[in-house]
């Protein structure tokens, strides 16, 4: 069996890629899929990321800190200005992950790029929410997103639930 688990991403530079970087669900021989587990993506600079700087999905106890998430959703042209947006992006995307740490990041778009989407899939900071692979929903719950810097963002931090009867992300802390 694969399981993605105790990976590190340290210290990397991540520049006008789609997303960043990505970690997610494997699959066994039979098809069952497996969670990632105890991953850590720390000081990291991902600028320029046309969909997601950071995406984690089924992949608990995993540790996102001390990142730079520069102009997520943005797609720049040859003299460096904002040529469009990708609706809906986000800096920092927990999916069907549990007991996880978002903590110390800085997430923020450069106040000379203008016209990014300003409604309800405008770009968010820190997104979290339910994550399926072909299942069932996977909740994301018991993670602590704290002391994150979201500057220049139409929504800061997003808490994505399902259903009134059952909330796909949920007991989860955030402050500052």
């Amino acid at each position: 069996k694969r399981i993605f688990r105790t990976h590190i991403f340290s210290n990397n530079i991540f520049e006008s890629c789609s997303t960043g970087i990505a970690t997610g669900a494997v699959t066994d021989a039979s098809t069952n899929s497996l969670p990632g587990q105890h991953l850590i993506v720390e000081g990291n600079i991902v600028k320029n990321s046309a969909i997601v700087g950071i995406v984690i999905r089924f992949s608990d106890h995993a540790v996102i800190s001390n990142n730079i998430v520069q102009n997520p959703g943005a797609t720049l042209n040859g003299n460096g200005t904002a040529n469009s947006w990708t609706s809906g992006a986000a800096g920092i995307d927990i999916r069907g992950s549990s007991n996880c740490s978002v903590s110390d990041n800085s997430v923020f778009i450069n106040t000379d790029l203008a016209n990014q989407p300003t409604s309800s899939n405008a770009i968010v900071g820190i997104r979290i929410g339910p994550y399926s692979t072909g299942g069932p929903n996977t909740k994301s719950e018991y993670c602590v997103i704290t002391g994150n810097n979201i500057c220049n963002l139409y929504n800061g931090v997003i808490d994505l639930f399902g259903s009134v009867d059952s909330p796909e992300a949920q007991y989860n802390i955030v402050t500052n």
